[in-house]
């Protein structure tokens, strides 16, 4: 007779949304020792940058280290307190507060994106516009985090993924409206002087690739987010 399992997972259970939150963590977690490694060359080569500016760094990293934390509890109460029991991610409080933490990290660069904007262009409307969007963004990311905290809805109802695409949306509404500022800028200082405009277009292609194609692929998730509901 076969020796059976100590701990049998549930037969419920779509091992899915275990799959999806382990490579999740993983890629966070990588991604994350890059931003540490960005933040102390950061720290070590300008230290005479402005106090609130490196507040802010600070705190991002803090917020996206805190991020990953929330993100392992499910996996930590679903593989070892509840001995194998994967039904329990779906209900652990632990992914509760990412949506909010996600927003903030994302609303927070976006208005400093913003703030620099205008320092550069003087333009208010442009920088109205991208506070206006960053807000909306943050408050869809709180709504996620409040729906499904407090007011228990059901990651998979269709309030909340109408809420969670909104969210997404906003997002990379965002980002597109600093990148194609950023652009515009460079593109109207252009001098016709080879060496400056070979430096304007290197800082073009560099906004191109941090700002539109980091679009591209929100806009991709928000995809495979339609495309997959039942995956949350």
């Amino acid at each position: 007779m076969a020796p059976s399992s100590s701990f049998p997972p549930s037969a419920s259970v779509d091992f899915s949304l275990y799959h999806i939150l382990f490579s999740a963590v993983v890629v966070t977690t990588a991604l994350f020792g890059i931003i540490v490694m960005q933040a102390f060359m950061y720290f070590t080569i300008f230290k005479n940058e402005k106090p609130w500016m490196k507040s802010i760094v600070a705190l991002l990293v803090v917020l996206v280290g805190t991020s990953i934390v929330f993100q392992c509890i499910p996996l930590q109460v679903s593989v070892v307190q509840s001995h194998g029991n994967f039904d329990t991610i779906a209900t652990s409080w632990g992914l509760s507060p990412v949506p909010v933490l996600t927003a903030t990290v994302a609303s927070t660069v976006q208005l400093v994106f913003g703030w620099r904007i205008k320092a550069l262009t003087e333009n208010v409307r442009i920088f109205g516009v991208i506070v206006f969007l960053s807000t909306c963004q943050w408050l869809a990311g709180l709504t996620v985090t409040v729906s499904q905290r407090m007011l228990l809805i059901s990651p998979q109802s269709l309030v909340l993924e109408n809420v969670a695409i909104t969210w997404s949306v906003l997002a990379a509404t965002t980002d597109i409206v600093i990148s194609a500022a950023l652009i515009a800028f460079l593109v109207r200082n252009r001098t016709g002087v080879k060496t400056v405009d070979s430096t304007v277009n290197k800082i073009i292609r560099l906004t191109i690739q941090t700002g539109l194609l980091t679009s591209i692929a929100a806009l991709f998730v928000l995809e495979l987010y339609v495309a997959y509901p039942q995956n949350g």
